[in-house]
């Protein structure tokens, strides 16, 4: 089975944003953090679908997502979006699967299911009209 990051991240975006609205706030902040790394390796693996690392830390996913758009800038008009490099990840982690109810604030959940939304409108989106992704 190959890894589909471009699906999954809009499928983890779209669902990070309906747990958020059912009162899943753990789960929604677990969902969307998942949907900013599939979205970062996409911009990592570029058009062919290059290698990953087997990373979770956005972060340094964050630098080699940002380090591999600028290499091929000219030719697509595709950057990370804002909220993929701004670093609003609150320190997301996977382990947050066995957070507590409660332990993940309502803010911090909907920031993070805002971050996935972005990235997914704005990088996912810009990297489908570059053709770069063809699903």
């Amino acid at each position: 089975m190959s890894d589909d990051y471009f699906a999954s991240g809009l499928r983890h975006s779209d669902d990070a944003g309906l747990l958020l609205m059912s009162g899943r706030v753990a789960n929604a902040a677990y969902l969307a953090g998942y949907a900013i790394e599939c979205t970062l390796k996409v911009l990592i693996a570029g058009p062919g679908g290059g290698s990953v690392p087997f990373s979770h830390d956005l972060e340094q996913l964050e630098v080699l997502a940002l380090s591999a758009t600028v290499k091929r800038a000219d030719r697509h008009r595709c950057f990370p979006s804002e909220a993929v490099t701004t670093g609003r990840n609150h320190g997301w982690d996977p382990k947050w699967r066995y957070a507590a109810e409660g332990l993940i604030s309502d803010v911090v959940a909907a920031e993070l299911v805002d971050a996935a939304r972005s990235a997914a409108d704005g990088s996912l989106v810009g990297l489908r009209l570059d053709g770069e992704v063809t699903q």
